[in-house]
């Protein structure tokens, strides 16, 4: 007995590309952003979250801070330093869901002491930590536009901006955030 193998007819084909074409148009629906799911999270901000971490993304310090209590290692990224400040960040968990916050985390490495500051994921706007040398570091997205900072004012590396002097330094400096429509303005403030 010979089976032979007939092609399917033509209206179930159609069904079925018509169920693959709905089902990519609610897949990306989901992933569309949204009030309540915003196209702006840590992993989109910061991409040095994309890559596998290395050993020296974790802070070798106690970390005081509540949000840094028992976050896996794999968490941490290595930002850079700046005289004698090292900079990190750490992804957080946030009240049981699958969003995540951000800490912007400086460790002076002369005393090992570490400061840090942690928003939620509703709120990842530029972040400030007040240091003893530099006298402020402030933690920026990736895509940050910074045309010219004033005096006093340096870009030490693609996340962070620090006032280095601050006796000439004026009290803020002008950056466009990234968004997906087009940059905003946005002031970093001096405290």
């Amino acid at each position: 007995m010979a089976l032979t193998l007939r092609p399917a007819p033509t209206h179930s084909r159609r069904k079925i590309i018509a169920g693959l074409c709905a089902s990519s148009v609610a897949l990306a629906a989901c992933q569309s952003p949204t009030a309540s799911s915003p196209d702006q999270t840590v992993t989109t901000e910061y991409r040095v979250f994309a890559n596998a971490p290395s050993d020296n993304d974790l802070p070798d310090v106690e970390l005081n801070e509540p949000a840094l209590e028992a976050i896996e290692d794999h968490y941490f990224r290595y930002l850079g330093v700046r005289d004698a400040t090292e900079f990190y960040m750490a992804r957080t968990d946030h009240e049981d869901t699958v969003t995540q916050g951000l800490c912007f985390i400086a460790v002076a490495t002369e005393s090992d002491e570490a400061s840090s500051k942690c928003h939620g994921p509703d709120d990842l706007d530029p972040m400030v930590i007040h240091l003893k040398s530099p006298v402020e570091a402030f933690l920026i997205p990736d895509d940050t536009h910074v045309e010219q900072l004033p005096e006093g004012w340096s870009q030490t590396r693609r996340n962070v901006i620090v006032v280095t002097e601050p006796d000439i330094a004026p009290d803020e400096a002008e950056v466009l955030l990234p968004n997906s429509d087009m940059p905003t303005e946005y002031t970093l403030q001096r405290h």
